[in-house]
């Protein structure tokens, strides 16, 4: 019983370090990309693998991936069979429109020709 009290215990121990270690790395990054805010993404970057390692955290899909249709300026998947319905749409209307637009060219020769 007593084994298994402090192994429970060491594990603890263990995720505290873990994340103390965490905040220190996350503090520096912080600190040093306070004046290059472009240097921020690849300092993460750098501390991404203690982050992913942790216990803690949780398996989540990177935030592009959850909800896109939620932000603005992201092409949404609806998006895409709007546009081809309205080019269908426009093809449509200019086969339908051919007729009138020849018959309207011919009647313009002819009184070209007439004149």
């Amino acid at each position: 019983m007593n084994d298994a009290l402090n192994a429970s215990k060491k594990a603890q121990y263990e995720q505290c370090g873990e994340l103390q270690r965490l905040c220190e790395i996350l503090k520096t990054v912080l600190k040093k990309t306070t004046a290059r805010r472009w240097k921020l993404p690849a300092a993460l970057l750098s501390a991404a693998p203690l982050i992913l390692s942790s216990r803690h955290s949780i398996p989540r899909a990177p935030f592009r991936y959850q909800d896109v249709t939620v932000r603005r300026g992201v092409r949404r998947p609806c998006n895409e069979a709007k546009r081809a319905e309205y080019l269908n749409y426009d093809a449509r209307m200019r086969l339908a429109m051919r007729p009138p637009l020849a018959t309207g060219a011919e009647t313009i020769e002819k009184n070209l020709k007439n004149d």
